[in-house]
């Protein structure tokens, strides 16, 4: 079972400094980690590898911060970056944003966080390859353990330390109060938590993450992010980033679903001993009608520009999507773009099978559920 109190040992023991830990960390959002916890021991059914894997996890959530003051005393001129005019893919999951993202990612006049990046943001040694090496090489292990405990993994979400990743890794991670917990298992009561609360403090974080890695490169480039939960907090990421350029992808939740269930799963048979399909589908059926309902709502209110896309219909090649996309950021396309989409045409992946039935998940209830949305984009989801 997982107790606070390990969490913070392993915590304080991996930043080697107890005074440095709870100065500047304060434990202010320990509330948040004991309801994380609570959520995962009495909901999630983890299995051994299941809790050492959280166990870690949670504790490197701790890390973040304290790494990151380290950092910043220094180096004080990380605190003095700014990050101009954003570009965030949003939409429901498993709508090719992960394509999308890594073929806009060729442009030099975009910057997407890498997932060694946003998995260890800190900390920084400028110049030093070894240390950058050292954190990507645990990025690289981490990934090949997964696939090794799942190897349907890779066929559901490929999974590279060198590729674009989601930035809800460092959007509340260190607060507790962040999707990417959610997505480690059964968790309902902890779900329900990130529905009903505001992202602003979330996204503060996500800003001091952007403006690290943005002070480690070279340049201040356009961030390219993508994530599909920023759509239940549209107004705190606008709010947190008013210059921000919105990309909107969109797919048919009939297909969205099971795809996206067929995953979760996947990562949930990893660290759980229980057949959460049932209670997956049920869960994240209600979860992710919930925020589109509220991007929907969010969506008329917000001030920024937004971009209407699908990658799904015969006429949505990527490479079409990707030259409208550049056209409507006014960003010239380059051959590098092109060459990454020949590439990963001509790469053959592994068929990712998934079904409503398995989910226990009919096409009326999500028609049911989703009808705002079907009824706004029905044309665009070709229904």
């Amino acid at each position: 079972m997982l107790t606070i109190d390990t969490i913070i040992n392993e915590a304080i023991f991996s930043l080697g400094d107890i005074d440095e830990a709870y100065s500047t960390l304060g434990f202010e959002h320990r509330d948040r980690l004991v309801e994380l916890i609570s959520s995962l021991n009495s909901e999630a059914d983890l299995n051994p590898t299941g809790e050492f894997a959280a166990q870690t996890l949670l504790s490197s959530g701790l890390d973040v911060l304290p790494s990151m003051h380290v950092d910043r005393s220094r180096f004080p001129s990380i605190a003095e970056e700014q990050i101009v005019t954003p570009v965030f893919i949003v939409g429901l999951p498993r709508t090719g944003s992960s394509i999308l993202h890594r073929a806009l990612s060729c442009e030099r006049s975009f910057r997407a966080p890498l997932a060694w990046e946003v998995r260890s943001p800190s900390p920084i040694f400028p110049f030093d390859v070894n240390a950058m090496q050292s954190r990507r090489r645990q990025c690289a292990s981490f990934f090949s353990i997964a696939n090794e405990l799942d190897t349907d993994l890779q066929a559901k979400h490929e999974l590279n330390p060198d590729f674009p990743e989601e930035c809800v890794l460092f959007s509340g991670r260190a607060q507790f109060h962040s999707w990417f917990y959610a997505c480690f298992g059964y968790v309902p009561t902890y779900v329900e938590s990130l529905v009903e609360r505001s992202m602003t403090k979330s996204y503060a974080e996500h800003k001091v993450v952007l403006k690290h890695l943005q002070w480690a490169s070279d340049g201040s480039p356009t961030w390219l992010l993508k994530s599909p939960f920023h759509l239940f907090h549209l107004e705190d990421l606008v709010n947190s980033y008013p210059d921000a350029r919105l990309i909107w992808l969109h797919r048919d939740p009939i297909d969205v679903l099971p795809s996206w269930c067929s995953l979760a799963t996947s990562v949930c048979a990893i660290s759980s001993g229980m057949d959460a399909s049932s209670e997956l589908g049920d869960l994240w059926c209600k979860t992710w009608a919930i925020g589109i309902d509220r991007a929907l709502s969010a969506r008329r209110r917000i001030r920024c520009p937004v971009l209407d896309v699908t990658l799904f219909g015969p006429s949505n090649r990527l490479e079409n999507v990707v030259a409208n996309i550049l056209n409507w950021l006014e960003v010239p396309e380059s051959t590098r773009t092109s060459e990454l989409i020949a590439k990963i045409r001509s790469q053959r992946f592994r068929e990712h099978v998934y079904s409503l039935e398995s989910f226990h998940l009919t096409e009326d209830l999500i028609h049911e559920q989703y009808g705002s949305y079907y009824r706004q984009f029905g044309e665009l989801l070709g229904s």
